[in-house]
């Protein structure tokens, strides 16, 4: 099976992937971005606003993975990355509405994906961004994407949530003001390890926090979230919710002491 979705990823050449413009408006409900996100890169040159109004990105990615494929996570082969999630769109628009926030920060993007739209947002923005995945053919698409919009400068890591509170010390040395990901608590067994693992990650100042845009597809999966942030001693609020796609945008704050 893993042979099977390796020759799926390496034969597909970079090309042949799914492409789409992907644009962000300021003062735009997320409604319209939604609506606007999914044309084509055919699209007839609709007019755009000013720059500092707008930012795009070209992305590859695949649009729509077969059931096998998405099962692959049972064989510990996860291909899911190569496809972009909505909960990316939502992520990345907070992020463009508010640069103050972002900007000359270090951010650091868990599961980015092939596309690392969050990130990629960020960086524009003038955030200090690396982006982490996993899985050597999603993040080979990532580097491409990156290298497709000018984003090469932005550093790509692999790395795995798993790691100890001590391994990640060593790899991270330097923490960071913003942990953010979208789509990334998909599974019960995974929402400890990613909490545990931001907060490892985050330098803990009176404005660091952890942002995560997520799509519930679990029962009791928005629960457990929930059980394990106040374990931690984390306090929740969403932000922002699209009721079409079922995405709620989280902010966890350490509670003061």
């Amino acid at each position: 099976y893993q042979r099977r979705v390796r020759e799926i990823a390496y034969h597909m050449s970079y090309s042949n992937y799914d492409f789409k413009v992907v644009t962000f408006h300021k003062g735009i409900s997320q409604e319209g971005v939604t609506s606007f996100q999914n044309q084509s890169c055919e699209a007839e040159n609709p007019e755009k606003p000013s720059e500092s109004q707008s930012y795009s990105l070209s992305l590859h990615y695949v649009d729509q993975l077969a059931p096998d494929d998405a099962l692959a996570l049972l064989s510990g082969y996860d291909l899911t990355g190569l496809k972009q999630w909505p909960a990316g769109f939502v992520l990345g628009k907070f992020i463009f509405d508010n640069p103050d926030i972002f900007r000359d920060k270090k951010i650091i993007e868990l599961g980015a994906g092939a596309t690392g739209i969050g990130g990629q947002v960020a960086h524009h923005i003038g955030g200090k961004v690396i982006l982490t995945d996993f899985n050597p053919e999603t993040i080979s698409l990532l580097q491409k994407n990156l290298l497709n919009n000018n984003n090469e400068s932005i550093q790509v890591m692999d790395f795995n949530w798993c790691e100890s509170e001590e391994e990640i010390c060593s790899i991270f040395p330097d923490k960071f003001d913003f942990v953010i990901g979208s789509d990334l608590v998909y599974d019960s067994t995974v929402v400890g390890k990613l909490l545990r693992t931001s907060n490892t990650l985050l330098n803990h100042n009176d404005s660091s926090q952890i942002i995560l845009a997520i799509s519930f597809r679990s029962r009791g999966l928005e629960g457990i979230l929930i059980e394990e942030a106040i374990k931690l001693k984390f306090q929740h609020q969403v932000i922002q919710m699209d009721a079409v796609n079922n995405i709620k945008l989280y902010i966890f704050l350490k509670s003061k002491k």
